[in-house]
């Protein structure tokens, strides 16, 4: 029983169901995609076995592990005037409105974004927030403002929007995976191990 965000279906999730699938067979798995807070609720009352979460701490009992590690990515209407003049710094989008995700949704993601916009010199006007990637992009495509997102979120869309991966901000997108740490499922164990063995191949390639 497997909870997590949106984000971690673009590419975390997919690889572990077929390792998954390939070595253990016989383990048969459920996904529910729940925002942060609800997943580790539901870890807590043996709901979920594991979860996918943006988060900075967990309660205690809980195991909180980081698997990915994600830049952000501004998104803008096709046509935004910037593409033109060029992108130099997010302070040029400091009039803009800004399409988030709900705080209540993901804090963590919502706090970093912030501090994005505060260390460019300003605080962003946020005009709508959401809880989908595809809602964000539609109401970006239709020209009511702008949003940041992880990078990873910009696949499988097919929408009029452009988007400026943002390599020299220090802010990281950290996926990490969270269970009760004495739950003893051994299904739960395998999901663990092939985590971990999937980021040492990582680190040494």
């Amino acid at each position: 029983r497997i909870g997590f965000l949106g984000s971690a279906m673009q590419n975390v999730i997919p690889q572990l169901l077929l390792q998954l699938k390939d070595k253990y067979p016989n383990i048969k798995t459920s996904l529910e995609e729940v925002s942060n807070n609800a997943q580790i609720n539901a870890i807590l009352k043996d709901k979920l076995d594991l979860g996918f979460v943006r988060l900075a701490r967990v309660p205690t009992g809980l195991h909180l592990h980081p698997v990915f590690k994600d830049t952000f990515s501004l998104v803008l209407p096709a046509e935004h005037p910037i593409l033109k003049k060029g992108f130099k710094s997010i302070k040029q989008l400091s009039a803009e409105p800004f399409i988030l995700f709900s705080q209540d949704y993901s804090p963590l993601y919502y706090d970093t974004v912030m501090s994005i916009c505060e260390d460019a010199g300003f605080t962003p006007e946020v005009s709508h927030k959401s809880v989908h990637a595809q809602t964000i992009f539609k109401l970006v495509e239709s020209n009511l403002g702008v949003a940041i997102i992880p990078t990873s979120l910009q696949h499988g869309f097919q929408m009029k929007v452009q988007f400026i991966e943002l390599l020299k901000i220090p802010q990281r997108a950290i996926l990490s995976v969270v269970w009760k740490e004495d739950n003893r499922n051994r299904a739960l164990q395998h999901c663990i191990d092939l985590l971990q063995q999937t980021q040492l191949a990582e680190k040494r390639s």
